[in-house]
C-alpha cells in the first residue's frame, strides 16, 4: 500500500545546544493509520543536507538543489502517531523562514518507483530561534557598514527618531537645482499640446488650465523648468528630457492641487540607471514587467535588464529553437532520472506540479514597444558559458547542436549545486547556437521598430575545474603542452586562456550580427575581454571588494556599471528580522541604506567618466509571485532611482517626506503593492511611544487582541497603557488601503514581532 503523503507532517525547527550552537532539524510526523516503512522518497527543491552524523536517511541530489531523502538500513519504520527529527545543516534555515519553503513531495511505492504514488505532505510553519539572540554577524565581513542589529521594535524606534524637515517640496530623484520663488497657488489643471507631457500629465489637463510651453534646445543637456502663476515653461534637449520634466512637474503638485512657483535645473549624473530582474528562477510575466517599467519611468530610470535564462529556466521564446521553451521553460516531477528530458526538475521551493511559463515572441515585441514609449530600454541577458543548465538540457534533448563534450572528464560544481551547467567553449556549435539566438533577439527589436543596442551575456560564476579535462579543449590551438593539470598555477592559466578564447569568439559572434552593439558581462569576465572591445562590466561584488578588482577593470578602459551587492541587491531582506523575507548572504538592505549609498566613494573610484551608472538587481529565488515582486522592489527602487540620477545623496528627511506624503500614493495608483515599514515602539514608564520611518503615514492600534484595521484609532506620538495587557500596532498608508506587519507589545515587553 502506498503511503498517503497528506498525512505526513513536516516542520523545520531550530534549537540551541549546550555549546550555544544553532542546530536545525527536519521533524517528520506520521499522522496516517499505516506505518511509513522503507519504500519512499521525500523530494525537496531548495537544498536539504542531513548532518554528517545522520545515518537513518540518505540524500541524493538529482540536479542543482533538487533531490530526495530515502531511508537506509538504519531506518526504523515510523508508526502511526510517531515522529522523528532528522538533524540537518542549517545554512539555509537559520533566521530565514522564507527558505524553509522546500517544495516537499513524497513518492511511496510497494514494488518500484515507477508504480509509486506522489503526494504532498502537510508543511507546518518553521519554528525558528529568536533572531535577537543570534544575529547574522558574518555579513560584517562583506558589508561592514551594514546594520546587523536585530530589528526589534525599540531599535526601529531609535532609528526613526531623527527629525524630519517641515518639507514643503521634494522631488524623487532630487534635481540638480530647485529654487522656490513664491507661495503655493491653486490651479485647475494644465493646458498643453505635447505628446511627452500627455504621457504623464493627461489626468491633470483641465479647461482653462495653466499653459505649459515646451522649447527644444538641441545642445541642452537635461531640462529646465519654470513654474509661475501664469505659465509653466520647459526648456529641453530632447523628447526624453521633456518626459522627465513632466514627471518632475507631477511631483510639484500637492494633494490639494496646489502648485509651488519654482525654478528647476536638472540633468543626470549617469547614463545607465538600471534594474535587473531575474525571470528565470521564478517567472514574472508581461503585465508585471509593464507595471515595473511604468514605475521606473516615473523616477527617470532607463534600462531594464531581463535575465531570461539561468540554470532553472529559459523564459523567452526563440524562433526556430522551440525546445528552449518547450523544455527549458517547463518544470515538473519525474521519477525516471534516466528517461528522456521533457522538462526541468522543480527548483527553488517549487512543488511537483507542472509549470510552463515564458514570454512569447509577440509579447516580447509588445514589451519592447511599451518600454520604448516610456524611455526605458529592455536589455536581454542570457547566461553563457555558465548558469546554462536550462539551455544545455533543452539543446541536448533536441540534439541539433553539440555544446557539451561527451568525453569531458572535468569535475566541477556550481555555487547552486549544478554539475552540468557550463557549455563547452571549444566547440564550434556553441557559437553557432549563440548566433542563432542573438539573431532571433535582434529580429524582435527590428520588429519593434528599432535596433538592438545592448546585450548582456552573463559570464559569471564559471566553476573551478571546468573544461580542463575536455579532449576538445586539450586538442585546441590554445592548449599548451607544458600545462600540468596537477599544478594549480597551470590550471588557472589554462582556465584563463580558455575564458579569453571564449570572450573573443562570443564578442566576434555578436558583432557579426550588429557591429555597433555594446555587450555586457558580469565582472568575472573582465580580465578575459580583449582590448578595445565594445563592452561594459557589471560589477556585483560587495562593499569589501577584492583587492584590485575595480582598478583592473578601469585600467583596461572598460566601462563599469556599479551593481554593488552590499547596497543594490534587492533580494536581500530589508532588515535583520525573523519574519523579513530575503536571502541575506551579503547585507540587509533598507531603503535608507540605498539612499545614503555613495557609489564612487564606496569603491574609491577616481575616474567618474569610466562609470556608466548604477543597476539594482533582483534575483528571484525567493520572489514567488507579484506580491513578493512588489515587496522586494518598492519603495527601495525609488532610492535606487535617486542614487542613479544623482550620485551624491541629499537629505534623507526630504526623501522620506516625499515618499511618505506623496509617492507611496502614486505607487498605489500604479497598482503597486509596496512594503510599508512597521512602526517603531518603546515603552517608557506607563507610556507607549511609537513612530514610523516616513511622515504622512498613520500608526493605528488595537487593544482588544486583534490586529489593527484602518478603522482603529490612530497614535500620533504616545499613549497611556495603564491597565492595558496587550496592544497591537501597524503602519497604514494615507488611503488606508495598505498596512505593515503588526507589532505586538504585551505585558509591556517588546516581543520583536511584526
Amino acid at each position: 500500500m502506498n503511503f498517503p503523503g497528506e498525512f505526513l507532517q513536516l516542520q523545520v525547527i531550530e534549537r540551541v545546544d549546550s555549546a550555544d550552537r544553532a542546530l536545525s532539524f527536519l521533524r517528520i510526523k506520521n499522522n496516517a493509520d499505516i506505518e511509513l516503512a522503507t519504500r519512499w522518497r521525500l523530494y525537496f527543491s531548495l537544498g536539504l543536507a542531513p548532518d554528517e552524523t545522520e545515518t537513518r536517511v540518505n540524500r541524493t541530489i538529482v540536479d542543482g538543489r533538487y533531490g530526495y531523502l530515502e531511508p537506509t538500513a538504519d531506518w526504523h519504520s515510523l508508526q502511526p502517531g510517531q515522529d522523528v527529527e532528522i538533524p540537518i545543516k542549517n545554512w539555509l534555515f537559520t533566521h530565514m523562514p522564507a527558505q524553509a519553503r522546500q517544495g516537499f513531495h513524497l513518492l511511496s511505492w510497494r514494488t518500484s518507483p515507477d508504480e509509486g504514488s506522489l503526494s504532498l505532505p502537510e508543511c507546518l510553519p518553521p519554528a525558528l530561534l529568536d533572531i535577537t539572540s543570534m544575529p547574522n554577524t558574518s555579513i560584517r565581513d562583506l558589508s561592514p557598514s551594514c546594520d546587523v542589529t536585530p530589528d526589534s521594535a525599540e531599535h526601529r524606534y531609535n532609528i526613526n527618531r531623527r527629525a524630519f524637515h517641515d518639507n514643503q517640496i521634494a522631488i524623487i530623484p532630487a534635481p540638480d537645482q530647485l529654487i522656490i520663488t513664491g507661495d503655493r497657488f491653486k490651479f485647475r489643471g494644465f493646458d498643453f499640446d505635447n505628446s511627452q507631457l500627455a504621457k504623464v500629465l493627461r489626468r491633470l489637463v483641465g479647461t482653462g488650465g495653466l499653459p505649459v510651453n515646451v522649447e527644444y534646445v538641441t545642445d541642452l543637456e537635461g531640462y529646465t523648468l519654470s513654474v509661475t502663476e501664469s505659465c509653466v515653461d520647459i526648456r529641453s534637449g530632447s523628447e526624453e528630457s521633456t518626459y522627465h520634466a513632466a514627471h518632475t512637474l507631477r511631483q510639484l503638485i500637492s494633494s490639494e492641487d496646489l502648485l509651488r512657483p519654482c525654478q528647476v535645473s536638472d540633468k543626470t549624473d549617469f547614463e545607465h540607471r538600471g534594474l535587473f530582474i531575474d525571470i528565470a528562477r521564478h517567472f514574472h510575466g508581461i503585465a508585471d514587467l509593464k507595471n515595473i517599467v511604468r514605475a521606473m519611468a516615473a523616477y527617470k530610470m532607463n534600462r531594464l535588464q531581463l535575465g531570461i535564462s539561468n540554470d532553472e529556466g529559459w523564459r523567452l521564446e526563440i524562433a526556430g529553437l522551440e525546445e528552449l521553451t518547450n523544455i527549458g521553460a517547463r518544470r515538473t516531477f519525474s521519477a525516471d532520472e534516466n528517461g528522456p528530458v521533457q522538462a526541468l526538475y522543480p527548483s527553488w521551493g517549487d512543488g511537483p506540479e507542472e509549470r510552463h511559463e515564458f514570454i512569447t515572441q509577440d509579447q516580447f515585441v509588445d514589451l519592447l514597444q511599451f518600454a520604448d514609449q516610456h524611455y526605458v530600454e529592455i536589455i536581454v541577458e542570457f547566461n553563457l558559458p555558465a548558469h546554462a543548465n536550462a539551455l544545455i538540457r533543452s539543446i541536448e534533448a533536441s540534439g541539433r547542436y553539440q555544446i557539451i563534450d561527451p568525453d569531458d572528464g572535468s569535475s566541477h560544481l556550481s555555487a547552486q549545486g549544478y554539475s552540468h551547467n557550463v557549455v563547452n567553449v571549444c566547440l564550434p556549435d556553441t557559437y553557432v547556437l549563440a548566433s542563432d539566438i542573438l539573431s532571433a533577439i535582434a529580429d524582435y527589436y527590428e520588429a519593434a521598430g528599432f535596433k538592438l543596442k545592448h546585450i548582456h551575456l552573463g559570464g559569471d560564476e564559471a566553476p573551478a575545474g571546468v573544461w580542463l579535462e575536455s579532449p576538445f579543449c586539450q586538442a585546441s590551438p590554445i592548449w599548451q603542452s607544458v600545462w600540468q593539470l596537477g599544478r594549480e598555477e597551470d590550471r588557472q592559466s589554462a582556465t584563463l586562456a580558455l575564458q579569453k578564447y571564449y570572450a573573443k569568439r562570443i564578442i566576434d559572434t555578436v558583432q557579426s550580427i550588429n557591429p555597433g552593439i555594446r555587450i555586457g558581462f558580469w565582472h568575472e569576465m573582465s580580465n578575459a575581454i580583449p582590448e578595445a572591445a565594445n563592452v561594459y562590466i557589471t560589477g556585483w561584488t560587495t562593499e569589501t571588494v577584492p583587492s584590485g578588482l575595480i582598478d583592473s577593470i578601469l585600467q583596461r578602459h572598460q566601462k563599469l556599471v556599479i551593481a554593488n551587492a552590499s547596497f543594490l541587491y534587492l533580494d536581500m531582506p530589508y532588515s535583520l528580522h525573523a519574519e523579513e523575507p530575503g536571502f541575506p548572504w551579503a547585507a540587509y538592505v533598507s531603503t535608507r541604506r540605498i539612499h545614503d549609498f555613495e557609489p564612487l566613494d564606496c569603491w574609491q573610484i577616481k575616474d567618474a567618466e569610466a562609470v556608466l551608472g548604477l543597476q539594482a538587481q533582483l534575483w528571484t529565488e525567493t520572489v514567488l509571485d507579484r506580491a513578493g515582486l512588489h515587496y522586494y522592489l518598492f519603495p527601495r527602487l525609488l532610492a535606487v532611482a535617486d542614487r542613479a540620477w544623482r550620485r551624491k545623496p541629499g537629505s534623507w528627511a526630504d526623501f522620506a517626506a516625499a515618499l511618505g506624503t506623496r509617492e507611496l500614493g502614486y505607487l498605489e495608483a500604479l497598482n503597486i503593492a509596496y512594503r510599508l515599514p512597521p512602526p517603531g515602539v518603546r515603552v517608557v514608564g506607563n507610556r507607549l511611544q511609537a513612530n514610523v520611518s516616513y511622515p504622512g503615514l498613520t500608526i493605528r492600534y488595537n487593544i482588544h487582541g486583534e490586529d489593527p484595521s484602518a478603522n482603529c484609532p490612530s497614535l500620533a506620538d504616545e499613549i497611556d497603557i495603564t491597565g492595558i495587557k496587550e496592544i497591537r500596532l501597524a503602519t497604514f498608508s494615507a488611503s488606508g488601503e495598505r498596512s505593515s506587519g503588526v507589532e505586538v507589545v504585551e505585558n509591556f515587553l517588546d516581543t520583536g514581532l511584526d
